[in-house]
Order: structure tokens, then sequence, then C-alpha cells
């Protein structure tokens, strides 16, 4: 990756997609690691790279929350004609190799 040959010194790293096992599959096939490396969604690759260490924390999103909120406020708002706010904050779950085991949400 382009990144690193440019940054040779970068310890912490941060992947704002679903995508982190690619930047964890290069750092392994590149002998390299990273002090933190951080990732969203528990796509079953991340998962897999969260329990051998490569990545350390991955944020679940809750999508079947977010879809659940999403389809209730269409239906409150067009069918039921009430009113619905602009924004909804949704909770996110933090997620490491010692709690993964034990979250519900993936399955």
């Amino acid at each position: 990756m382009l990144f690193f040959a440019e940054h040779p010194k970068a310890v912490l790293g941060a992947v704002f997609n679903s995508r982190v096992y690619q930047v964890a599959s290069y750092l392994h096939e590149n002998g390299r690691k990273l002090n933190a490396l951080v990732g969203y969604d528990l796509l079953q690759k991340n998962v897999e790279y969260l329990k051998s260490g490569e990545v350390n924390y991955l944020i679940g999103q809750r999508p079947g929350l977010q879809g659940y909120c999403g389809v209730k406020a269409l239906c409150n708002h067009i069918v039921f004609k009430k009113p619905v706010t602009a924004a909804k904050y949704m909770p996110i779950d933090i997620l490491m190799k010692e709690n993964i085991d034990f979250y519900f949400e993936f399955e």
C-alpha cells in the first residue's frame, strides 16, 4: 500500500469503512504490526483479524436496529402522519478479542 511506503513510521491506524481486513491482511503479509488498528463492521474477515490480534477494535453499528428505526420513522411519517425527528442517535458497540465471543449481535 502506498500509504505505508510514504509513512513508514505509522504506528496507529483507523479504517472508516468495513474494509479493515484489507489493511490487516496487507500488514500481516508484509510482517508489519501497528500498535492499534481500528475498523468498522462485523464482517467475518474483520472478526477473524480481530480474534487473531491484527485488528485491535471493531465498532459495531447495529445495522438491524438502524434499519428497523428507519422503517419505523418512514411508517410513522407516511402512514400515521406523525412528525419524525431529523436525527436519531444510535448506539455503537466497541468490540475487542476479549469480548467478541460474547457479543449477541454477531452471529
